[in-house]
């Protein structure tokens, strides 16, 4: 006698246990990798919205919900932090490369008064306006006369890498400018937050450029010849009428 199974046995199945969603995880490890961080963080960002949806709808078969939503937020996080230190950097640097541009266009022009303008109290009362104008007259004579200054990130890394110069020390602000005889690199000194003043616009603690021949040049270590003393004229004729006698 033949026997047969219910058919509803065939149909019945042991339910499977439910696995880590990978979109999940790969959105968390995403949001935590900072080798590109914003894109990396959009990224996990980007992922995790996807694991959550896919988590959602499979009906238990998928987990990691945990995962996916720690990458969306840490996405975001790291992504609006980066964002703010990359737009704030990017502001600080177009501050001083414009200030260092106008700063030089100022000594080639010979405008002292606009030249003293960023300068620290300690470096204006320290140099003289004769200092300036013989600064001025030395980058001429080096490179010729001023034409321009970086406009971007870009401008300004390709004008630092066409002076073939790439060692700078802390508290140096090297700025390439261009000039009608090449690329000079110029040089603004910056102060520490302690003896930094109140004004913002103030900031120079010194000013220098490099030499063709690769030597540095100061502002405040420029020499001025001291005037020679006028040549003997002839005296003058004795005032006291001559000695008369009686």
């Amino acid at each position: 006698m033949t026997t047969f199974a219910n058919a509803g046995d065939a149909y019945l199945e042991t339910p499977a246990q439910p696995r880590t969603s990978l979109l999940a995880v790969a959105s968390f490890v995403s949001s935590m990798v900072c080798c590109i961080p914003v894109l990396t963080g959009l990224f996990g960002a980007f992922l995790g919205v996807i694991a959550l949806f896919l988590i959602g709808g499979s009906h238990g078969r998928l987990r990691g919900r945990g995962f996916a939503f720690a990458g969306v937020v840490l996405g975001l996080l790291t992504s609006m932090l980066w964002i703010g230190i990359i737009v704030g950097a990017t502001r600080a640097f177009g501050m001083y490369s414009n200030a260092g541009t106008a700063t030089f266009e100022a000594i080639d022009a010979g405008d002292v008064s606009e030249t003293r303008i960023r300068f620290l109290p300690a470096l204006d009362g320290a140099v003289s306006d004769e200092q300036i104008i013989v600064f001025g007259q030395m980058v001429r004579d080096d490179y010729g006369g001023f034409v321009s200054g970086p406009r971007s990130l870009l401008e300004y890394m390709t004008a630092i890498s066409n002076t073939g110069h790439t060692g700078f020390n802390a508290g140096d602000m090297p700025i390439g400018l261009t000039y009608e005889q090449g690329t000079m690199l110029a040089y603004m000194l910056m102060p520490d937050a302690s003896s930094r003043p109140g004004r913002s616009e103030q900031f120079i603690r010194d000013l220098g450029y490099q030499r063709p021949d690769g030597t540095m040049v100061w502002l405040s270590e420029i020499e001025i010849a001291a005037p020679r003393d006028a040549p003997d004229g002839p005296k003058e004729p004795d005032k006291e009428g001559p000695e008369g006698g009686g």
